[in-house]
């Protein structure tokens, strides 16, 4: 159903369009995706050259756990999605900015399946627009060392998120809520809609376990993502496919 959605969304006369692949193999992920929106004259669209950056030479992917899902809507790309509708990755613009959301840090910090592989494709498509190298915060070893071995000119902006001067930074990597509890979740608001480029990943439902006083409405990922058009849920989900990964078809 539609929980977790925004009320606000809810009471509104809007209309819900679910564009999926429902499969035999009820965890097998479709890059036609759920697709959500606003409007009676919005259309259910994906931007189709964007998810095929994203997902270029990418047939699975794998977190290591159970990774949190989201809600797509408006102009909103999603890019990978389980057979019942519930998105597991998107691309959204904000401003002059762009991001691109998982739902857990495992899909960066993995070369099982071909995560590795999207997650370093995200990285180039958030700094398409910069002149080489892109300046990358929050870089794991994984993306890293995929990014070098395909020679993409990338520097390293090191130090811990409430040092890091983002007007040195051309992409960060990480997690809304920890830019929040550093204090920095406007700055970072202001910084994508400036142009910046983010690689979010939040465990949405694991947030929500360890932080009592939150609940998915105050949830940092969802206060900064809802203007771009996604917002996570509460759901955790189990992959059931070969090697417990999720397929993309």
């Amino acid at each position: 159903g539609l929980h977790g959605f925004p009320e606000t969304i809810l009471r509104g006369p809007h209309h819900v369009c679910a564009c999926c692949c429902w499969y035999t193999f009820r965890m097998r992920i479709t890059t036609l995706a759920a697709c959500f929106f606003l409007g009676t004259s919005s259309m259910c669209v994906a931007t189709d050259a964007d998810r095929a950056t994203i997902l270029r030479d990418v047939s699975a992917l794998h977190t290591g756990g159970n990774p949190a899902s989201m809600v797509v809507w408006g102009e909103a790309t999603p890019l990978a999605a389980m057979g019942d509708g519930r998105v597991l990755a998107a691309s959204a613009a904000f401003g002059k900015g762009r991001v691109v959301v998982v739902g857990h840090g495992g899909y960066l910090e993995t070369t099982e399946a071909d995560s590795e592989v999207f997650a370093a494709n995200a990285i180039e498509w958030l700094g398409a627009r910069v002149t080489s190298p892109v300046r990358v915060a929050g870089l794991s070893e994984v993306i890293a060392a995929e990014l070098t071995r395909r020679g993409v000119a990338f520097t390293r902006v090191e130090g811990g998120i409430k040092k890091i001067d983002l007007a040195q930074v051309d992409v960060v990597v990480g997690s809304p809520q920890a830019w929040t509890k550093a204090g920095r979740e406007e700055e970072l608001k202001a910084w994508l809609a400036g142009g910046g480029g983010a690689l979010f990943a939040e465990t949405a439902w694991g947030v929500l376990q360890l932080n009592k006083d939150l609940t998915i409405d105050t949830l940092a990922a969802n206060r900064l993502l809802e203007p771009m058009g996604v917002r996570f849920d509460s759901h955790a989900n189990s992959p059931e496919g070969k090697n417990k990964a999720y397929p993309i078809d």
